[in-house]
């Protein structure tokens, strides 16, 4: 009986594991996508309204990342 149990433990403990890993990528990868869009807007060949499209682009990219895969469980 507590084989299971400590066999029950130790997956939960995996399954925990693997989660926070699959967090930190996934908001790694919004971060990263952040950027891109960031960069994007302030190269010298972007038009001003295509500029400010990729800001606000990046904005809600971040803050719905965050809000996704930092807040939700």
């Amino acid at each position: 009986m507590e084989d299971t149990q400590a066999a029950q433990a130790e997956a939960q403990a995996a399954q925990a594991a693997y989660r926070k890993r699959v967090r930190a990528a996934s908001l790694a990868i919004v971060f990263g996508l952040a950027v891109v869009l960031a960069v994007s807007a302030v190269l010298p060949t972007t038009h001003v309204v295509d500029r400010a499209g990729l800001l606000i682009s990046a904005v809600l990219v971040l803050i719905t990342g965050v809000l996704w895969f930092g807040l939700v469980p």
